[in-house]
């Protein structure tokens, strides 16, 4: 089967009907449970039986292309496997990015993801991913973040498969994990992937030496009108710049400013309101016309291609990432965090032409942060790294 026909494979609408039955059926059932907040350790068992559903219904095949043994024999295969897995709470960006990535390369390859029955990464999967604990050894390409324990880096390496190394930190912020580690975790790959130039600065490479894709979402929709601010993040974390936000916030005509999340409220206003972690995207978007977001470090700013992709115009810091992906939509404007005033006048023009921006806005972000964009990127990398060195199916010489 060619390439151009597996762009085009799609699973069967009665899977696909049935699989969002039953993920609005889980959802729903998990908010209902959260709603009145409850105890942390009852909340996280929760999310742990939820994480497990999702693995026993992937194991079952329901929805998928098939299971062990019944992926079509004419896609080659992409072993996933990341280093960092979370059981409750909320998922990293990192994780979000890299389970769209699996999602995108399912529709053309035979994808498996190397995960366990209480990770978080069992709910962000498709149908179409299937979930295994033992990873195969004789797959065409691997992809592996540089969180990858290197026993497993060493083997893919020993077997002379192509390895793709993605990276979603900088250099000296490696989720606790030290320069050293990731530097050795590039060296297994046979291709490097960054999400931004930043990223590649930070590990001092050149640009021959790796690759980098931005991250993508799908799009978020967007109805009502409510002439607020609001901004996404752990806002717990000083690195998050949430004071500024706030400042810019209050000084602008906005009725309320929407934190999304913190845990204390530090600003003693009526106009600010603060939320717990909320999977529910829309509900987040739905509460503020305008982001506005001072954080002073980012890898690339998930959250804001989430906000393009429901329309929605943002106010950024000036930080490398947001400068070299998004400064060039005409509905962000790049702020200095100290110069409140002027940043309170941008937000206030946004919320005066949100509408008149919405689709322009929407515009940038399918040409720059869609699925369709950025997969087909993802696609053409996979199938370069197949094609540089595709050893023969099944084998496992080392």
């Amino acid at each position: 089967m060619s390439l151009d026909a597996l762009r085009h494979s799609v699973r069967s609408k009665p899977s696909r009907e049935y699989h969002g039955v039953m993920s609005s059926f889980i959802r729903k059932a998990g908010e209902l449970i959260r709603s009145p907040r409850l105890p942390w350790v009852v909340s996280s068992t929760c999310q742990r039986l939820e994480n497990r559903f999702h693995y026993a219904l992937n194991g079952f095949g329901l929805g998928r292309v098939g299971r062990r043994g019944r992926f079509s024999h004419d896609r080659p295969y992409v072993v996933i496997k990341s280093g960092f897995h979370k059981t409750s709470g909320s998922c990293t960006g990192a994780q979000y990015a890299i389970a769209g990535i699996a999602n995108a390369l399912s529709r053309c390859f035979n994808v498996e993801f190397a995960t366990f029955p209480e990770s978080l990464y069992n709910r962000l999967l498709s149908p179409a991913v299937r979930l295994t604990q033992t990873p195969r050894l004789d797959a065409e390409c691997y992809i592996c973040d540089a969180e990858c324990d290197h026993s497993f880096l060493a083997e893919v390496t020993r077997r002379k498969r192509p390895l793709i190394v993605t990276c979603h930190s900088f250099l000296e912020r490696g989720h606790g994990l030290s320069p050293s580690y990731l530097r050795q975790s590039i060296a297994y790959a046979s291709h490097v992937h960054f999400v931004s130039a930043a990223q590649r600065d930070s590990f001092d490479l050149e640009m021959e030496e790796c690759t980098v894709i931005p991250n993508f979402n799908s799009p978020i929709t967007k109805l009502g009108r409510t002439w607020n601010v609001g901004a996404v993040g752990n806002f717990n974390s000083s690195e998050k710049n949430a004071d500024a936000t706030v400042r810019i916030g209050l000084q602008s005509s906005a009725v309320e400013i929407h934190l999304w999340y913190c845990d204390a409220d530090y600003w003693a206003s009526d106009r600010v309101r603060i939320h717990p972690f909320e999977r529910n995207k829309r509900k987040v978007f739905e509460s503020f016309d305008v982001m506005v977001y001072m954080t002073k470090t980012e890898t690339f700013g998930l959250v804001v291609a989430e906000a393009l992709s429901a329309g929605i115009p943002c106010v950024l810091a000036p930080i490398p990432a947001f400068e070299e992906w998004f400064s060039s939509c005409p509905g962000v404007e790049i702020v200095d965090p100290s110069d409140s005033a002027s940043a309170a006048a941008a937000v206030d023009r946004f919320l005066r032409d949100r509408e008149l921006l919405s689709v322009s806005i929407k515009d940038y972000w399918f040409r720059n942060f869609s699925e369709n964009a950025v997969g087909a990127t993802w696609i053409r990398l996979v199938s370069s790294a197949i094609e540089e060195r595709l050893p023969a199916r099944g084998s496992t010489t080392g």
